[in-house]
């Protein structure tokens, strides 16, 4: 029998009864945890998460615009981290219960800003008339079992 041979041999004979974690494990990794990426589809709907779940709310850019986290169920998630002009948010369900995740989507643009608004047709947040679009909110309800 060949050296390699008799090396493979020995390496599966010692890891037939033997474990390949830490004492007291079994061995078998544990599953990552979920993760639920939601939209601007998914506003005024309940996203169901169990307690170390993932949230991602990713609304996407809006031209001329950021959005603004305005509240959430600071009990049951943490916020891992959030980006406002990608208007992506990112949460971790700590521990039962429910609540809303609000954000607002705010105007960058305008008399109080020192970027300029689009002209109509060029994109948001200029309303058809060439006015100030309001304020945009985005509700989902989060439920953590």
């Amino acid at each position: 029998m060949s050296a390699l041979a008799v090396g493979l041999v020995a390496s599966a004979c010692g890891r037939a009864g033997g474990s390949s974690g830490p004492s007291g494990s079994s061995g078998t990794p544990s599953a990552p945890a979920r993760t639920v990426t939601i939209a601007r589809s998914d506003a005024g709907h309940t996203v169901s998460l169990h307690v170390g779940e993932h949230l991602v709310v990713d609304l996407g850019p809006a031209p001329q615009a950021s959005w603004t986290l305005a509240s959430y169920p600071t009990a049951q998630l943490s916020i891992s981290s959030q980006s406002p002009s990608e208007g992506r948010f990112e949460f971790t369900a700590t521990s039962s219960g429910s609540g809303m995740i609000l954000l607002v989507m705010k105007s960058d643009c305008g008399p109080e800003q020192t970027v300029p608004c689009a002209q109509p047709g060029q994109g948001e947040p200029v309303d058809a008339v060439g006015g100030m679009v309001p304020p945009r909110p985005f509700e989902v309800t989060v439920v953590v079992a």
